[in-house]
């Protein structure tokens, strides 16, 4: 009966490592989404207005860019991987 308990024991801690891990991983994909929002900000204040004339963004929109090119790059490279 030891090694039964020994062995559970060993799997609970085990799926909670991976629970955990996985968390993890989540928190930092959520909060990358912001922060490359402020360096996008940033770098398109910096560039495009003087390059192309185009109107220095805020916040909301850089965020908005940053969902749009993640939501377009997931979905072409998804769609690719399947055509194989």
């Amino acid at each position: 009966m030891t090694n039964d308990k020994k062995f559970f024991s060993e799997l609970a801690l085990a799926i909670g490592a991976v629970l955990a891990l996985t968390l993890a991983l989540i928190a930092i994909a959520i909060l990358a989404i912001p922060i490359h929002a402020v360096i996008l900000k940033f770098a398109w204040n910096y560039v495009m207005p003087g390059i192309f004339g185009l109107p220095k963004i805020g916040y909301i929109q850089s965020l908005a860019l940053v969902l749009i090119a993640r939501i377009l790059i997931k979905s072409s490279s998804s769609s690719h991987s399947n055509s194989k």
